[in-house]
């Protein structure tokens, strides 16, 4: 090699510093103008953080190039640092793995030796506890998912605004296993799922001082292939009579005595839907279990209890047969009845009054769908477009009225008002409206207040005219894709990164009340609202806060024997 030719090696790499000013400003740009994007073009934050990483990716290896053959130096030495660059690279992301959040955005990395990246869980049971009484039921138990109507609305209590006079106080707070399984509450018992090691487990914890009554544990544990669904299992439970029905990410339906957390009976769905099971082993050293179906991130359904019956999406292997929903004698387990043949997505079953009587409704692949709950005969289903492995469908259908249904989506596809008329022995269902740009819903499900839906849409808190489908504010905050509730007429909204804020649910435009810190880890689990303590989670840490209401006369959770939660 000439010295003209090594001169110009070695030349400053003007174009390349000129291309990577460019990534980082068009970068920023997307990020600061997301909520202007998000408007004018229904641009989805996933889109821009993936976006991000190709662009980050590529520039990575541009100037990896030029560091290896371009630049100055001898070969030797320029291949040397370019092999070096890429062993570092390469061990640091075999030996770390990348947590991200709802929308791919980074949020913190992981070792992946198990003894690092699944800490110990110091909250154990030493055996069953005495007097845990799931039978007896209070006012204002939270027994199911989304809260005694299954539909993110806590009636007749109102929280106290001034949130510097009277903040949450934390009750307690511990680590806990992973999942996204969200908490219920019957008379002072919380209960959750959570991923012990190579152990799926159902858990049973005082409400009031955060100690582990009873553990079920299952030799199970799933995860995805991609990663991005994380470990663990997914679907609350629910609470019914004294016993506990649990729905666990590899397929195993429970019904366990509230007791002690023994099995009363059990399914394990995919032999019953002729689904195989494929094992695989981690870098952890955890050996996993996943569906050969389109179910990529485990069963998320919540059991459904309805007179005597345990209601759960069903699904069906990689390109069929396939049953939507399954229905048991929620006493023996005995199969009722099964019915649907569409693919489920990640939604769960709900009861809905529409003409006049009971349906199950539920959201399955690309359908909102709604059966008969004698027979589980389909009444109607409406075409909602989506894909188990992709784009899903996640939040439930909510019902607006007794003839009027709201389906929510996101990655682009927002939200549909449809009308149901009886027609013979079924139902027409007939769109009223339709707006993308409304009600993106990944992971949270809208609440309902005097004609207005209250959403988390895109990571934007929103409002959203119930008659005509138009935006009526929207707030950008730091919300991510957490959860809400509706209590009286506040919103409780836990960020998908752990702060509590507390916000006017009214049309007029966004009024925040309060903030605090709760957690941390990411919050993508619903969360629980029993009496006075509201109950939190993550897929690192569980935590109860007290929560201050105006006075009703008829304080839930005050009583002598309940002592002072410490």
């Amino acid at each position: 090699m000439d010295n003209e030719t090594a001169r110009r090696r070695g030349r400053f790499p003007l174009k390349l510093v000129l291309w990577t000013l460019f990534v980082a400003a068009l970068l920023c740009f997307l990020n600061a103008r997301f909520e202007w994007l998000n408007d004018r073009f229904n641009l989805d934050m996933g889109v821009v953080r993936i976006g991000s990483f190709v662009l980050c990716g590529l520039t990575f290896v541009l100037w990896w190039v030029w560091l290896t053959f371009l630049s100055g130096g001898s070969r030797r030495l320029r291949l040397l640092l370019g092999g070096a660059v890429i062993l570092l690279v390469g061990l640091f992301f075999l030996f770390n793995k990348r947590v991200l959040d709802g929308d791919m955005g980074f949020v913190r990395f992981e070792p992946r030796l198990w003894s690092l990246g699944e800490k110990p869980i110091e909250v154990e049971a030493n055996g069953s506890q005495p007097g845990v009484d799931l039978v007896t039921t209070r006012e204002f138990d939270f027994p199911q998912f989304l809260g005694p109507q299954r539909n993110g609305v806590i009636s007749g209590r109102q929280l106290k605004h001034d949130w510097e006079a009277n903040p949450p106080r934390e009750v307690w707070k511990h680590p806990v296993g992973l999942g996204w399984s969200g908490v219920v509450a019957v008379n002072q018992h919380a209960i959750t799922q959570e991923q012990r090691g190579a152990d799926e487990c159902v858990t049973c914890y005082d409400l009031l001082t955060g100690k582990l009554l009873w553990i079920n544990r299952i030799a199970t544990r799933h995860e995805d292939t991609m990663g991005l669904g994380r470990v663990g299992p997914r679907a609350t439970l629910a609470v019914d009579e004294g016993r506990v029905y649990a729905q666990g990410a590899t397929g195993w339906l429970q019904c366990l005595d509230g007791k002690d957390g023994s099995v009363i009976w059990k399914v394990f769905l995919p032999d019953l839907l002729g689904i195989e099971m494929i094992t695989a082993r981690n870098l952890e050293g955890f050996e996993y279990t996943y569906e050969d179906s389109p179910l990529a991130w485990g069963r998320s359904s919540a059991p459904l209890i309805f007179q005597d019956k345990v209601i759960v999406a069903a699904g069906g292997p990689t390109g069929g047969p396939f049953q939507t929903l399954i229905a048991f004698d929620k006493k023996t387990g005995k199969k009722i009845w099964s019915g649907g043949d569409s693919m489920i997505s990640y939604g769960s079953p709900s009861v809905a009054q529409l003409a006049g009587g009971p349906q199950i409704v539920v959201m399955a692949e690309a359908k909102g769908m709604g059966f008969d709950p004698q027979d589980g005969r389909t009444l109607w289903w409406y075409h909602r477009s989506g894909s188990t492995n992709g784009d899903a469908n996640c939040s439930q259908v909510t019902v607006v009225s007794d003839d009027q249904l709201l389906m929510s989506k996101g990655y682009a596809k927002g939200g549909e008002l449809v009308q149901l008329t009886p027609e013979g022995d079924s139902f027409k269902v007939e769109r009223v409206w339709k707006n993308k740009r409304v009600l993106k819903t990944k992971f949270a499900n809208p609440v309902i207040l005097s004609g207005f839906a209250y959403s988390l849409s895109d990571g934007f808190l929103e409002c959203t005219e119930l008659a005509t489908g138009k935006q009526q504010w929207k707030k950008r905050g730091r919300f991510g894709h957490g959860q809400l509730l509706l209590v009286g007429d506040d919103l409780l909204v836990q960020s998908e990164h752990g702060r509590l804020y507390l916000v006017a649910a009214s049309p007029e435009g966004y009024q925040a009340r309060g903030e605090v810190k709760t957690i941390d880890g990411i919050c993508w689990n619903t969360f629980c609202l029993a009496g006075d303590y509201l109950v939190v989670r993550s897929e690192t840490e569980m935590a109860c806060f007290e929560l201050a209401f105006e006075p009703t006369g008829d304080e839930p959770l005050a009583d002598a024997e309940s002592g002072d939660g410490g």
